[in-house]
């Protein structure tokens, strides 16, 4: 099936009822070797920056968490692998084909799931463009496309249905 991307710029009101603390950009928060820190924890499953998906068939996980690093130089999806105790493995790091703002985006849902088409979307607020990747049955990501945002400083992304909306900050 094919997916058409709609992107429209809007102001939502129910964004504005969310609430982010500033715990550090994302690549403070990543270490080298994919742990998750302190900064991370701290945020209570707060991040508009993740996203989880279930697990399908994987026995010995519960499901799959996704990240954005929002990094200037180059944005990247990092996948977590979430294990039935709760603890977090690091997965994978997948390029974004575009570059983060390198700032907190102050945002909700930078990171958005279609599960029907099994298509993970990802703003990229440093090149104004959003990412879509296809999410493999081992939660991997493979990059499909790389479009415009229709604005500038794109911040958060929704889907529904064939749909996908973005909202630009500016």
């Amino acid at each position: 099936m094919k997916i058409n991307l709609k992107l429209m710029a809007a102001a939502i009101v129910f964004f504005a009822a969310c609430k982010k603390e500033d715990v550090g950009t994302p690549s403070s928060a990543v270490s080298s070797g994919g742990e998750v820190s302190e900064a991370m924890v701290q945020e209570n499953g707060n991040n508009p920056d993740e996203t989880m998906l279930k697990a399908g068939n994987e026995s010995n996980t519960n499901g799959h968490i996704y990240i954005e690093s929002n990094d200037a130089s180059g944005n990247a999806v990092v996948a977590y692998t979430q294990q039935l105790n709760g603890k977090l493995s690091w997965s994978a790091t997948t390029n974004s084909g575009g570059n983060g703002s390198g700032a907190g985006l102050g945002s909700q849902s930078a990171i958005a799931i279609n599960k029907d088409y099994g298509l993970l979307f990802a703003v990229n607020a440093g090149s104004n463009s959003v990412s879509s990747f296809k999410i493999n049955n081992d939660g991997s990501l493979e990059l499909k496309s790389t479009v415009s945002s229709g604005g500038t400083l794109p911040v958060s992304v929704c889907t529904k249905n064939n749909l996908v909306y973005v909202v630009n900050s500016t």
